[in-house]
């Protein structure tokens, strides 16, 4: 996760990614196609989830210098101001603009980025491709709630199994019907 962090409300830089191998032939927002055998590339996507503020750095007094624009892009806005004699960077911005194949905000529950990043990839695991899905950031950053999550908020890990199942369920429904090809 990215936001404001420390007593000068400087960001914590190391974002709590995930990077995803998707089949190349993944129907976007739907379960998965399997990648044709002469199609053998895959893709990977890194994606990050900037996490709210804490109790602790909102009573603190901490700034939330990141933003998320079009769901690509992550600003790191300028945390604090130049030093008055610094005359050569006094009209220069010193934000950080950071783009990833997919970006979410506070806002984003773990269900939103289980539709966006792993969803994709079911119907393909079903079919014995592989994929992974994995989170990398600093301590504190979020990668225990997004991947595993609470009972009230499942994370990626719990929504992947339960999608697994699903889809195994219907895929046997299918094969019983003989509409499964």
């Amino acid at each position: 996760a990215t936001r404001g962090a420390g007593a000068d409300g400087a960001a914590d830089a190391a974002a709590d990614a995930a990077a995803l191998g998707t089949p190349a032939s993944a129907e976007p927002g739907g379960v998965g196609a399997a990648p044709e055998a002469e199609d053998s590339a895959s893709r990977i996507n890194v994606v990050v989830r900037c996490r709210p503020m804490s109790e602790s750095e909102r009573v603190a007094g901490v700034q939330n210098i990141s933003r998320v624009l079009d769901q690509k892009l992550v600003v790191l806005m300028d945390p604090g101001v130049a030093a008055s004699n610094d005359y050569l960077r006094a009209d220069k911005s010193r934000e950080k603009r950071y783009a990833f194949d997919h970006a979410f905000g506070a806002e984003a529950g773990t269900q939103d980025i289980f539709e966006a990043t792993t969803k994709p990839l079911i119907g393909s695991v079903l079919q014995a491709y592989n994929a992974t899905v994995f989170a990398y950031g600093s301590t504190g950053a979020g990668k225990t709630f997004t991947m595993i999550g609470t009972p009230q908020e499942p994370g990626v890990m719990l929504r992947t199994v339960e999608a697994l199942f699903v889809a195994a369920s219907e895929a046997r429904e299918r094969s019983a019907d003989g509409s499964f090809r």
